[in-house]
């Protein structure tokens, strides 16, 4: 053996001392054929897409060889499971729903006005700020029993007169005199 042979096989085979190995995932390979086939590719089209051999795929597939974790990842993003983005990462798509990581789905109508959501949000928010500076007492939140001087004893059309001028009026609700 020469020289250079020894220095590749130590540096493949060399980790700094203390650190543990990673245990490898195991990715099924019945899994990776199902995303192979929701992404529409052939053994060769996925062979071009991941720069690999035809027949390392029908290895993989046939469970002869593991499945690194990076081809299965690609296979996903092809078949539009996962998005390839740090700030959107756990959250896929399935059909036509954009699925977060606390399980909530979004359809496309549900995102087609959402800047307008967060403006009135926005606007709402700096309303009932500039509220509670100017009257404290109408912000409060009457809770159970109260007395006869808190602010929840007031009259509930009184407290909705100070407030008429809100946002919630101006587009149509509110509270009649």
């Amino acid at each position: 053996m020469t020289a250079c042979t020894n220095l590749t096989s130590f540096r493949k085979n060399h980790r700094p001392k203390g650190a543990k190995k990673r245990p490898r995932e195991y990715i099924d390979p019945e899994a990776f054929y199902l995303m192979r086939r929701r992404a529409s590719l052939s053994t060769h089209k996925a062979a071009t897409a991941l720069h690999v051999d035809h027949r390392t795929i029908l290895k993989w597939e046939s469970g002869k060889t593991r499945i690194p974790y990076t081809a299965f990842r690609v296979m996903k993003m092809l078949a539009g499971y996962v998005l390839h983005d740090e700030y959107f990462k756990d959250w896929f798509i399935k059909g036509d729903t954009l699925w977060s990581p606390e399980n909530r789905g979004f359809k496309p109508w549900e995102l087609r006005y959402i800047s307008n959501y967060f403006s009135m949000a926005r606007l709402w928010i700096a309303e009932r700020k500039q509220l509670k500076t100017q009257n404290p007492l109408a912000s409060a939140i009457p809770t159970g029993a109260t007395s006869d001087d808190s602010p929840a004893a007031v009259p509930s059309r009184a407290r909705a007169r100070d407030v008429s001028g809100s946002l919630l009026s101006s587009c149509g609700v509110g509270i009649a005199p």
